[in-house]
């Protein structure tokens, strides 16, 4: 009878202490539990009224105390939210609000360009059109929509007129994808004589190469990639090669033109033939210009002398005046040159006398004046 009655005491306090814990935890319970940080991807479009909690009638509210209401239809961000249960178990007594931390993945990248252009002349690729990841997030391109096909970044090269489409993945959500229409600008050539010529009496430089539009740039060959500084002199038989720049973009076809320079020539410096006519004797005018004239020339004047570029001048025979002497460019490009030489002869008259008969005496021992 004493061990039933033990047994049954033993019983008896372990009900009591069950009893005890059971009211005890009950009592610091929390009304609204669940998971603290829920993830969502951005496709999904998940709503306020997806979080996942533990409760009788659940509302959620963006403070931990006060603060506004969310409607149930709330399209969830990243951030925290606070559940409370209006209807709780009676055992509940933490009435305060539950955090649930937030966070939503995969959103769409950010600084994605609705419209760009590139140049031409740039050959630019996927890796050249702008799109912004999350921390952790990975872009990648496609060239349609959906589906698709994931493009490379470094091939191919951009296309006129083409949609690109990225997308951002993140935490294992992949965003919806974001389009990029890409333009190629390609200036049209620019317009240039294809065969220049320059007197080389201008030192011609980039700047005197002959171009209908004005925004061109010049290079040494077709395929070089620095542009020459205007300031560049130009060289006899070179080939440039010249494209047009409509800003920012620059021509992809270069148009040739090739170069002659022509020299100028050098008729030398004036000189001058004066002479009495006591000592005039034939000379040869080109000896009597300055510098050094080129032996090319034509002389003319008041009259035609003989040997050429030499000019012989033949006192008695040729009249006096001033002789040009001519010299022409080899291509007609620049502008003929010029030296002069004036001729002139002085003439005595002879004395005149009334007496052509003249006598004298020997004691005066006459002499002829001087």
């Amino acid at each position: 009878m004493k061990r039933k009655i033990k047994s049954i005491s033993k019983l008896y306090l372990f009900l009591s202490l069950f009893l005890t814990l059971f009211v005890f935890q009950s009592s610091f319970s929390q009304c609204a539990t669940g998971d603290a940080i829920q993830d969502f991807c951005a496709v999904d479009n998940k709503t306020v009224g997806d979080l996942i909690i533990i409760g009788n009638e659940i509302v959620w509210f963006d403070a931990i105390t006060g603060g506004n209401q969310y409607n149930p239809d709330s399209i969830l961000l990243s951030g925290s939210y606070f559940a409370y249960d209006n209807a709780p178990d009676p055992s509940c007594t933490d009435t305060s609000r539950f955090e649930v931390v937030v966070t939503i993945y995969g959103t769409a990248p950010t600084d994605v360009n609705v419209f760009v252009g590139k140049c031409a002349s740039e050959n630019a690729r996927v890796s050249d059109l702008t799109a912004t990841a999350t921390i952790g997030g990975v872009i990648e391109w496609y060239d349609s929509q959906s589906g698709g096909i994931l493009l490379s970044v470094t091939n191919p090269i951009l296309e006129d007129g083409t949609t690109y489409w990225v997308q951002q993945t993140e935490n294992g959500c992949t965003s919806n994808r974001l389009p990029t229409t890409v333009t190629i600008i390609n200036p049209p050539t620019p317009t240039i004589v294809q065969n220049q010529s320059f007197c080389s009496s201008i030192n011609p430089t980039i700047s005197d190469l002959q171009a209908t539009e004005t925004n061109v740039l010049w290079y040494s060959t077709e395929f070089s990639t620095n542009a020459l500084n205007p300031s560049t002199p130009l060289i006899n038989g070179e080939d440039y090669w010249a494209t047009q720049v409509i800003f920012p973009c620059e021509s992809t076809v270069r148009i040739q033109a090739n170069v002659i320079i022509d020299i100028a020539p050098n008729a030398g410096t004036n000189g001058i033939y004066n002479k009495c006519e006591i000592d005039a004797t034939t000379t040869d005018l080109f000896d009597l210009l300055g510098g050094t004239p080129e032996k090319t020339g034509t002389w003319s004047g008041p009259s035609t002398l003989n040997n050429g570029y030499l000019g012989t001048f033949e006192p008695g025979i040729n009249a006096v005046g001033n002789y040009t002497y001519t010299v022409s460019s080899t291509l007609g490009v620049c502008t003929d040159a010029t030296a002069n030489v004036n001729v002139t002869i002085l003439e005595v008259n002879p004395p005149t006398t009334l007496e052509t008969n003249q006598t004298f005496c020997k004691i005066d021992n006459p002499t002829i004046p001087i």
